[in-house]
């Protein structure tokens, strides 16, 4: 198992999409969100989609290979704010939107994307 870890919105679904068509590599997700569906198989996937920092995931499975990919930092923020003006949050204000995702205050927004590429 790999984990294909990254700041939410840097395109690990594009690419989970090309390893599935193109390689036929699956691949699953392992996150912590109780309003979603959690995979309780996911070890058996190849490569498991993370936006998790380090210290949050299993211990048994911290030392598990990872990719990391990285997006500009500016690009995801926008999407982000978009993301939940658009899809999350209809209606929201995009620029309080991109401000909560720049400050990411309370530990939110997965540390926030410097915290995240950095760990």
């Amino acid at each position: 198992m790999i984990w294909l870890a990254s700041f939410p919105r840097s395109d690990n679904t594009f690419f989970r999409n090309v390893l599935h068509e193109v390689y036929g590599i699956t691949s699953s997700t392992y996150h912590q969100d109780p309003s979603r569906e959690a995979d309780t198989e996911f070890e058996t996937h190849p490569v498991v989609k993370t936006h998790l920092l380090p210290h949050q995931l299993p211990k048994y499975l911290r030392g598990k290979p990872a990719v990391y990919l990285v997006r500009d930092g500016r690009d995801a923020l926008v999407s982000i704010a978009h993301h939940r003006k658009d899809i999350v949050g209809p209606g929201t204000n995009f620029y309080n939107n991109l401000l909560e995702a720049t400050l990411a205050q309370n530990d939110s927004f997965f540390g926030g994307w410097s915290e995240n590429v950095q760990q």
